[in-house]
């Protein structure tokens, strides 16, 4: 993080750090998301009043082509588009004092707070992040059903994922843009079971983002079992959090990036420093800012429900 002092704005807070590095967070939390890499961020977001929306634009290809019946073209039609509109129902805020600072010091308090928020990013940003996107795309495979909801059955591992990327095919979807999940706990009966067709990856900043190789061309993505979890809100939309629950019957989740839409805003980041620190009951620093994440699985582009589990029995136990 940098530690130039920032220009003040009218009210005498600090430039936004979310604006000012942007650049440095987005990267901070690209090398610490196990997800990040695998997701579709291409939106519009617009907040008004406290409620936040993201816009994402998808292009219905079906009749791109057409007969050539003549010597000269016919009238064109228009391609068929439609923006999907998303609220975001869940709101987060950082408010932390930083003792033993000198609130006086605004560029030691600068850096401080740029340690702090980096930090933060690392340590429960990305992993929530992390936690949003595999809950979402459980949910909309459960919500399909189906093929989307693959049968685990113990020994059997290898031919639960093959049935997953077999749905995914059947959706239009293909290797290139699709990523494996396994948690921690089924890595060694995964790799066990497709050690014949699994390509390890070399390189060791990949490995440091959870990818462990490739199956049939896929990213295989080991991750924590604390990130395989389903999610209920707690609160009313646009101020709601989220609760997470462990999934252990879920085995796997293969899900095609065009199709996981994702938004996560850090906004209005401020450090208070010297009275305005003062004003606001602190004896130090005050770190302040707004986070919106939102994640959703979203038919785009002529691949439809392209995202599929593998998933034990509740009856079996998880660890069957």
């Amino acid at each position: 993080m940098a530690t130039e002092t920032p220009a003040t704005t009218s009210d005498n807070r600090n430039t936004d750090y979310a604006t000012k590095y942007a650049k440095k967070l987005d990267q901070i939390f690209s090398e610490r998301s196990l997800t990040a890499a695998y997701v579709s961020k291409e939106a519009a977001f617009k907040e008004d009043g406290g409620v936040a929306s993201v816009y994402f634009r998808t292009v219905d290809t079906s009749d791109f082509l057409g007969g050539h019946t003549s010597s000269a073209f016919g009238s064109p039609s228009a391609v068929k588009s439609d923006v999907t509109r998303k609220d975001v129902e869940l709101f987060y805020e950082i408010n932390k004092n930083i003792p033993n600072v000198d609130l006086n010091d605004t560029a030691g308090a600068l850096k401080e707070a740029g340690q702090v928020l980096a930090t933060g990013i690392r340590e429960q940003y990305s992993p929530f992040i992390d936690k949003l996107n595999i809950a979402t795309a459980i949910k909309a495979a459960t919500t399909y059903g189906g093929k989307n909801v693959v049968a685990y059955t113990e020994g059997k591992i290898k031919a639960g994922v093959d049935s997953m990327i077999a749905t995914l095919k059947n959706a239009h979807s293909y290797s290139k843009t699709q990523a494996l999940f396994v948690p921690a706990s089924n890595e060694t009966e995964l790799m066990d079971a497709i050690a014949d067709q699994f390509n390890p990856v070399k390189n060791d900043k990949m490995v440091e983002t959870g990818v462990v190789g490739k199956y049939r061309g896929i990213d295989v993505v080991v991750v924590p079992d604390e990130l395989f979890v389903t999610m209920t809100l707690t609160g009313t939309a646009p101020y709601a959090q989220a609760t997470f629950t462990a999934a252990p019957t879920v085995k796997a989740v293969i899900w095609d990036k065009r199709v996981m839409k994702t938004c996560r805003k850090l906004y209005q980041t401020y450090v208070l420093t010297g009275k305005d620190a003062v004003t606001a009951g602190c004896d130090g620093p005050l770190l302040r800012g707004l986070f919106r994440p939102g994640a959703w699985v979203i038919d785009a582009n002529g691949t439809n429900k392209a995202v599929a589990i593998l998933k034990a029995s509740e009856t079996t136990g998880a660890g069957k």
